[in-house]
């Protein structure tokens, strides 16, 4: 179905959107009360009543697997605001560098380091891939992205994911977007 398809698409696109105007030089810009999904054909305004309480109830949850969970756009939105909160130094004067994408599909592939000194934050999203995805999928297969590979910086880096609860791993040289790209469409890690 139709309806079903582009839901995905734009899930996926605003996902990517939230990720990128948190981590991207500039200070983000963010509308009170439109932490879920909000399908207003209208501009945000910071005017509507908002419903505090189910957002916090939310925040106590943890990373739903369905994407229509409104829950879902309020995660991405706290974990990463937190990180900058966190530290930042690395947000108001770490360098902007991009990172190399090479292969078949390296055009679907945006990825990019802030890094100040020794800290760091990684970001790899998904972009214009919305053909590829099947119903109820926010990622490609892992086989789309066939021979598809971002050269990582800083290489050999101990990394840890700001959305999934994991222990910190070491950053190899090169990775399939594959690999990281598994269940949401941006990924972002950071020094611990």
């Amino acid at each position: 179905c139709f309806a079903g398809w582009i839901a995905g698409a734009g899930v996926s696109n605003a996902l990517v959107q939230i990720a990128l105007k948190l981590k991207l030089p500039g200070a983000p810009d963010i509308y009170q009360g439109t932490e879920f999904w909000d399908f207003s054909l209208v501009d945000p305004d910071n005017r509507r009543p908002v419903d505090f309480g189910a957002r916090a109830r939310s925040l106590a949850g943890r990373l739903s697997d369905d994407w229509r969970d409104a829950a879902l756009k309020q995660f991405l939105m706290s974990r990463l605001l937190k990180h900058r909160k966190s530290d930042p130094t690395l947000y108001e004067a770490g360098r902007y560098e991009p990172l190399a994408v090479s292969g078949k599909r390296a055009e679907h592939v945006v990825a990019f380091t802030r890094r100040k000194e020794n800290r760091f934050v990684l970001v790899v999203a998904q972009r214009c891939c919305a053909d590829a995805l099947s119903a109820g999928r926010l990622t490609p297969d892992a086989a789309w992205w066939a021979d598809t590979s971002i050269a990582l910086e800083p290489a050999g880096a101990i990394a840890t994911s700001l959305l999934e609860d994991c222990a910190p791993s070491k950053l190899s040289p090169a990775i399939s977007p594959a690999a990281l790209l598994q269940r949401l469409p941006v990924v972002v890690l950071a020094s611990p």
